[in-house]
């Protein structure tokens, strides 16, 4: 059975927001800190302190989302959620990303293209711990896209779907944790379906997904022993510069109400 999750928003408030390398913990290194404003335009709130609740999402993953946050500073027009240490995230790297859009040529990030036993098969060129260094690179924070070069009328109905290997050497397993593929292809989910296993042989990570033709971007997490989330830092490293994607979601439920209205989204890099 298919799902699909969505939200409805009733845009009653605007949300300004800003992005910064200074935090309360470091200055330009490898944290990013949000702050945004709620401007009310007239909305009435009776009491913001119990009433609003925020939910704040980066690259649209819920491993590492905030919410309900309390703001720093109240007036009549707006409320303020400004140097809250809640609101400091891991600046991670850009993601890896494959086009796997034509079974004629190796895209970017592929390595080759086999058909085996009425199947594709698609092998990525091996990844690596990324250095200390911030290299800029085009991504889209996550996202995938179906798409089919060889396509006559529909890409989302001809691509066809095949097996990606993800393989990713290192110099010895991880004792203290668990390795996985992040990306919306899957989510953003922390699961087996998504965690990588060592490979004695090889002396890498590997892990083997179905998915359809297009191109993607992905991650890697790494989830410490008894913890619920991820950090990019102990695979592809963690820079101030990189341009993550936040979305702030203001809700409202107001007092006597049942349900909590979405009054305002926003998103920003």
């Amino acid at each position: 059975m298919a799902q699909a999750c969505f939200s409805i928003v009733e845009p009653k408030v605007n949300v300004e927001a800003t992005v910064r390398s200074n935090t309360d913990i470091e200055l330009n290194g490898r944290l990013q800190q949000l702050d945004f404003d709620v401007l009310l335009n007239g909305y009435y709130v009776r009491d913001p302190m119990t009433e609003i609740k925020t939910v704040v999402r980066q690259n649209n993953r819920t491993d590492n989302e905030q919410n309900n946050l309390s703001p720093n500073y109240v007036s009549a027009s707006k409320l303020s959620f400004i140097n809250n240490k809640s609101l400091i995230f891991e600046g991670g790297n850009e993601y890896h990303n494959f086009d796997i859009s034509s079974v004629y040529s190796a895209a970017r990030g592929v390595d080759r293209i086999e058909f085996k036993n009425n199947h594709y098969e698609v092998f990525l060129l091996p990844d690596k711990i990324q250095g200390k260094k911030y290299v800029h690179d085009f991504d889209v924070n996550g996202r995938f896209l179906i798409n089919h070069q060889e396509a006559f009328e529909n890409v989302n109905t001809e691509a066809d779907y095949m097996y990606v290997h993800f393989t990713l050497p290192v110099n010895q397993v991880f004792f203290d944790g668990q390795l996985y593929l992040g990306g919306e292809f899957n989510y953003n989910l922390l699961n087996n379906n998504n965690r990588l296993d060592y490979d004695n042989a090889t002396g890498a990570y590997c892990q083997t997904l179905l998915l359809k033709q297009g191109g993607y971007n992905y991650q890697y997490w790494f989830v410490p022993k008894g913890g619920k989330k991820a950090t990019v830092e102990r695979v592809d490293g963690s820079f101030w510069e990189t341009k993550n994607e936040y979305t702030i979601y203001i809700y409202h439920r107001g007092w006597g109400e049942r349900y909590d209205r979405l009054i305002g989204v926003k998103s920003v890099q």
